[in-house]
């Protein structure tokens, strides 16, 4: 599966009155980068988890995990895991519109070894 994501910028967030207006959360399920924490808050529930995220112009993902624990994430993104045992939720914010000036996040999930691993690969648009 590939599919390449637009993420936010902090120079956007500047010219837009509405946040939740530009960007909106794509969910993955078990998926966490856990060599790239930014800010671990807790306690927090899900939704104060992504509010968060989304009011955090450097933050790209959210991992919200163990019912109480939000880990704030920003790029770049590296060592991605799929794990069923994490019990996990990824909140990767992504724009609306699909359009941006910041890199682009191609996403590919391949299967080896009877093991699901998520690679993350990650390219620059140049305008």
């Amino acid at each position: 599966m590939l599919r390449s994501l637009k993420i936010q910028g902090c120079e956007e967030d500047e010219l837009s009155k509405n946040i939740n207006d530009l960007y909106e959360f794509e969910t993955l399920i078990n998926i966490d980068w856990p060599l790239t924490d930014s800010v671990l808050q807790k306690p927090f529930t899900e939704e104060q988890c992504k509010k968060a995220c989304m009011e955090d112009c450097l933050c790209s993902v959210a991992i919200f995990r163990e019912g109480n624990s939000c880990w704030k994430k920003k790029l770049p993104l590296s060592n991605g895991r799929f794990d069923v045992t994490l019990g996990s939720k990824a909140f990767l914010k992504v724009r609306k519109d699909n359009t941006s000036l910041v890199p682009t996040i191609p996403i590919i999930v391949n299967k080896n070894n009877n093991r699901q691993t998520l690679v993350l690969v990650g390219s620059v648009h140049l305008l």
